[in-house]
């Protein structure tokens, strides 16, 4: 395994991930709907790098194997169902909130990784996850001082959705890892999330809530979805192959503090003691989890 790429390979992931609620917070149709053009742009951004890229596709045994059936799996928690959750909270709630209370996932991930015996968990790896929920949970605090409306609470529950689904995603695709190279599980778990979504949207009469999308709305979906799950995933799933899904799932968690950042400059978004010592926490929770 190689360290550094894994380090490299997850700062990156990071700060894309933490860029992307630009496009996300400029458009104004159903994230539900929107997913099905973030999807299918990023997977068209996959497969032009797999074109480029040399490496060991697995055959039609291993697709029809167990390892196939975790792999869809992984890609329907992972893509679909995260990310509408996502797409869903903050578009009701400020960014600046919203994003870090995804970090309640760094417990959630360290509960399952201990339940499931998937990897050894040192006292590092497992303060910084308490960390991470002490910040995500000083961040809720922030609630309490402002116009706590429906939409907002509704907004928080979906981030806190959004961190189950992506719990589930991460453990079942480290196990793919272990049979899988990072690139092809990158593709082959979006293209099967896609064709899942794709099947639901036609089995239920939704395609044309997808075709109706502004087009302006659309743009942003593909941008999304090009740099968060093409370049986003790709890097992400590197890095857990080098680094293990717990390290690398905190360092990348840290995506939040850009989104934090983004929220209070560009959208101008109040700043509250609750906001600043949460975010101090989960920067502790990052820092602590990549000490040797």
């Amino acid at each position: 395994m190689n360290a550094t790429a894994g380090y490299a390979a997850a700062a990156i992931a990071l700060l894309v991930w933490g860029m992307g609620i630009i496009f996300v917070k400029r458009v104004r149709s159903k994230p539900q709907f929107g997913i099905a053009v973030s999807m299918t742009s990023g997977l068209l951004g996959l497969a032009a790098a797999a074109a480029f890229t040399a490496t060991a596709w697995p055959g039609r045994e291993t697709l029809l194997s167990p390892t196939g059936l975790i792999l869809v799996l992984a890609g329907i928690f992972q893509f679909p169902l995260a990310t509408i959750a996502y797409y869903a909270s903050i578009q009701r709630c400020e960014i600046s909130l919203a994003a870090p209370l995804t970090r309640i996932k760094v417990a959630f991930l360290a509960l399952a990784v201990i339940a499931l015996g998937l990897e050894p968990i040192g006292w590092k790896l497992a303060v910084s996850a308490l960390l991470g929920v002490a910040g995500a949970m000083m961040l809720s605090l922030s609630l309490r001082h402002s116009t706590a409306s429906r939409q907002m609470l509704t907004g928080v529950m979906m981030a806190m959705l959004a961190s189950v689904f992506w719990v589930a995603g991460d453990v079942l695709t480290m196990e793919v890892l272990k049979t899988i190279p990072p690139l092809p599980t990158t593709v082959l778990s979006l293209a099967a999330g896609l064709a899942v979504y794709t099947a639901w949207l036609l089995l239920t009469g939704k395609m044309g809530e997808v075709l109706s999308i502004p087009a302006g709305d659309k743009l942003m979906y593909a941008l999304h979805g090009i740099f968060n799950f093409a370049l986003g995933y790709g890097c992400f799933y590197f890095s857990i192959k080098h680094l293990g899904v717990t390290r690398a799932g905190i360092i990348t968690a840290s995506w939040p503090l850009v989104s934090f950042a983004l929220g209070l400059t560009l959208y101008r978004e109040s700043v509250t003691p609750a906001k600043i010592a949460g975010v101090l926490l989960i920067m502790a929770s990052v820092f602590l989890a990549v000490l040797k």
